[in-house]
C-alpha cells in the first residue's frame, strides 16, 4: 500500500522502502511512479501497515479545499 506522512519526512525502511532494490523493478517504478527520494511518500506490505500502525486516516482534499476524511482503526487496536 502506499502511505503518505503527513510531515512529509521519515519513511518506511523494511520491505518495499524505498531502497529495496530486491522487489523494485524497473517496471514497477514506471507503473507506480515510484520515486526513491525522501519525500514522505513510501510503500509497505499491508501485514507491516497493521502491525506498526494501530489507526489511520483516509483524506480526500478538493482543488476548492473542501475536505473528507475518514478515521479507522487497525485490528491492532480491536484485541
Amino acid at each position: 500500500m502506499k502511505v503518505r506522512n503527513p510531515w512529509g519526512q521519515g519513511e518506511w525502511k523494511g520491505a518495499w522502502s524505498d531502497t529495496d532494490t530486491e522487489r523494485w523493478t524497473p517496471e514497477l517504478n514506471a507503473i507506480l511512479k515510484h520515486e526513491d527520494i525522501d519525500d514522505g511518500m513510501f510503500f509497505m506490505e499491508l501485514t507491516d501497515f497493521m502491525k506498526y500502525f494501530g489507526w489511520f486516516t483516509i483524506c480526500y482534499c478538493q482543488p476548492d479545499f473542501k475536505t473528507s476524511s475518514f478515521r479507522y482503526e487497525t485490528q491492532q487496536n480491536q484485541l
